[in-house]
């Protein structure tokens, strides 16, 4: 497309290649203080001068100081953690489930586990969900995790329908198995992550 006149006199030619890519996928690598952000941030202006329309443009980051400075820097932009994108979504989609944390602190079982902890007596499912929760915030297990919740994912739903609690990591599994279904409050064309 025509681009309206934009100064990329200072960068690179990976950099140019970077901003100006007309590539479905585009995949910058450099190490930390080279100025990825800088590139993402002239990307959105490349993309808006190009005629791309600001509110289809998403920017995720991993750090709420990344998604900040991109809403200071371009407040046209949607910009988020991919936490908050993530909990944004499940909370739309399961609106009775409170986020809790999932670790324990000084000695005392999470709201989350509290919670859960009286219904243990009524469904055996319970003591294997609080297990793997566990296991994900010690041993970052994952894997122990989906496996419980697609094997017996309507069940899980039903605990977490009755205790009114999540956690992210619940979260993450629950959007990931549940993303062909869910409602996305978000009008998204173009995503840039940060």
């Amino acid at each position: 497309p025509n681009a309206q006149p934009l100064d990329l006199s200072w960068c690179s030619k990976e950099q140019f290649d970077a901003i100006t890519s007309a590539a479905p996928l585009n995949q910058v690598q450099a190490g930390a203080g080279t100025g990825k952000s800088t590139v993402i941030r002239a990307r959105l202006a490349y993309m808006e001068s190009i005629g791309i329309d600001p509110q289809d443009v998403m920017v995720l980051s991993f750090t709420n100081a990344a998604a900040d400075n991109i809403k200071t820097m371009c407040p046209h932009i949607q910009s988020m953690t991919i936490a908050k994108m993530i909990d944004t979504i499940y909370q739309i989609n399961h609106p009775t489930h409170q986020l809790s944390p999932s670790s324990s602190r000084r000695g005392e079982g999470s709201t989350f586990t509290n919670s859960l902890d009286m219904y243990k007596d009524t469904n055996p499912l319970v003591a294997d969900l609080i297990h793997a929760t566990e296991q994900v915030e010690k041993k970052n297990d994952y894997a122990t995790l989906l496996r419980l919740v697609e094997e017996n994912y309507d069940d899980i739903i039903k605990i977490l329908d009755t205790a009114q609690q999540t956690t992210f990591h619940l979260e993450i599994i629950l959007c990931y198995l549940e993303h062909a279904t869910m409602q996305i409050p978000f009008n998204i064309k173009y995503l840039l992550i940060d």
